[in-house]
């Protein structure tokens, strides 16, 4: 799957050290380098860039085995949100949860696909906003947004290819909309697709 659209360069890759942190068990560089098969200089760049990102925080060193003891890391669980929207042809479900996918707030609506993608988006967007207000956590506590929606996508772009049961939706830069209303990388793709990724993580 192609990055998500807005995905800082210094975060490129860094999804598969995430996976290993999911769980909320702290690990060292050195654990993340045997977990992912990745060489230790890529794990301490990608460890780096999470940081910065404020996406990961250290928790404390490991024991020793001779040295300096190494430093672990964490999921920065709690400091920021993830936006899911799923857009049925009817319905339009969207969540709120924090970094390990912990469901925050969530709302389903009735929505019609077929009002077009600025209505639909921005009918969505309002929602998260209002759960946000709920949880008392401020737009700029999202770190990014995944977008599901009935139709097939382009994934290099996260555009609508042609999708059959919305109209007015083709080539429509869903990334690009969204980002007017939170920042962060947006995720755009099939919302079958997403389903299976969701099982499988």
């Amino acid at each position: 799957m192609n990055a998500p659209a807005g995905l800082p360069p210094s975060l490129v890759g860094t999804g598969d050290l995430f996976q290993h942190l999911r769980d909320g068990t702290p690990r060292t560089r050195g654990d993340l380098a045997r977990l992912s098969s990745l060489a230790r200089s890529t794990v301490t760049a990608r460890v780096d860039a999470l940081l910065v990102a404020g996406l990961l925080r250290p928790v404390g060193e490991a024991a020793s085995t001779g040295g300096r003891p190494p430093s672990r890391f964490a999921l920065n669980g709690g400091d920021r949100v993830v936006v899911a929207i799923d857009l049925g042809a009817s319905h339009a479900s969207v969540a709120v949860s924090d970094l390990t996918n912990q469901v925050l707030a969530q709302r389903t609506v009735e929505s019609d696909i077929a009002d077009g993608p600025v209505a639909v988006l921005d009918r969505s967007a309002a929602i998260v906003q209002e759960l946000l207000a709920e949880l008392g956590r401020p737009v700029s506590d999202v770190a990014g947004s995944g977008i599901g929606v009935p139709g097939p996508v382009a994934h290099a772009s996260g555009r609508p290819a042609n999708p059959p049961i919305m109209p007015g939706w083709h080539d429509f830069d869903i990334p690009a909309h969204v980002a007017q209303h939170f920042a962060g990388p947006v995720l755009v793709d099939n919302d079958v697709n997403l389903m299976a990724l969701g099982e499988h993580v």
